[in-house]
């Protein structure tokens, strides 16, 4: 695992890993790293290192019995949150020691598995595929104590064509998230959605794909007087043969 200056290119440092390693994020301020190791089912461990120096420190090494379905860091780097079916953990640094203890977990039924995580200053946000009707569920939670603030069903399961939960991301200023999932076959559920973190009541903004969506990203632009959403994907359902992509740009003001 290597770490550069954004800017030059120019390689800071490098730590040595036996494992392929995945799923890499940085803290906003550029000195904190987390990422996953290993592949394999039985056998992954959970990496969040101190890249402040060429060496890299560890904070965090733990090992699990499973590969993470969803893995998010907190923009401080402070926090780092993963799910594994129908449970997800939050784990979170000593103020003195800087080392990562398991703050709370959450469990919902043996249906559940949560596919998608983003984490802000306050908030968690999970997305749940729900087995016995092929639903999409976003929770929004606390992130103190990961009690559920508010939790959003998607409106038309139709039991065919998985409605998986692909991606989410709050903005910089932790008041909106955008997500995207599978989308069922007909098209009728919103594959993009964006929500309020103070309103409850379902998203804000909204957009039916032909396909599927698997990307991302939501920030504010004082310039725009509003909130840029990109998001991209497959142009026929994740589940369909067939090719072509799909790019989203959409400005929300509300």
């Amino acid at each position: 695992v290597s770490w550069y200056n954004a800017k030059t290119g120019t390689l800071i440092g490098t730590w040595s890993n036996p494992s392929d390693s995945y799923a890499g994020q940085i803290s906003d301020d550029g000195k904190i790293l987390s990422f996953i190791s290993g592949v394999v089912e039985d056998n992954t461990t959970i990496y969040v290192l101190d890249i402040s120096s060429h060496l890299g420190k560890i904070l965090m090494q733990q090992t699990f019995d499973y590969s993470p379905n969803s893995f998010c860091m907190s923009p401080s780097g402070h926090s780092v949150f993963f799910s594994h079916h129908q449970s997800a953990h939050l784990w979170s640094s000593d103020p003195n020691t800087g080392k990562f203890a398991l703050s709370w977990s959450v469990n919902r039924s043996s249906q559940h598995r949560g596919t998608a995580c983003s984490v802000s200053g306050d908030h968690v946000a999970i997305g749940w595929f729900v087995e016995h009707d092929y639903q999409n569920s976003w929770e929004l939670l606390s992130i103190k104590n990961g009690a559920v603030i508010w939790d959003w069903k998607a409106k038309n399961p139709v039991g065919k064509g998985q409605d998986i939960p692909a991606n989410v991301h709050f903005s910089d200023d932790g008041k909106m998230f955008a997500t995207v999932s599978w989308g069922n076959y007909e098209t009728n559920t919103p594959q993009l959605n964006v929500f309020n973190v103070g309103h409850e009541d379902g998203p804000v903004w909204n957009l039916t794909t032909p396909g599927s969506m698997f990307q991302v990203d939501i920030a504010y632009s004082p310039k725009l007087r509003g909130y840029v959403v990109v998001a991209s994907g497959k142009h026929v359902h994740a589940n369909v043969f067939g090719d072509g992509g799909d790019l989203f740009i959409a400005l929300v003001q509300f």
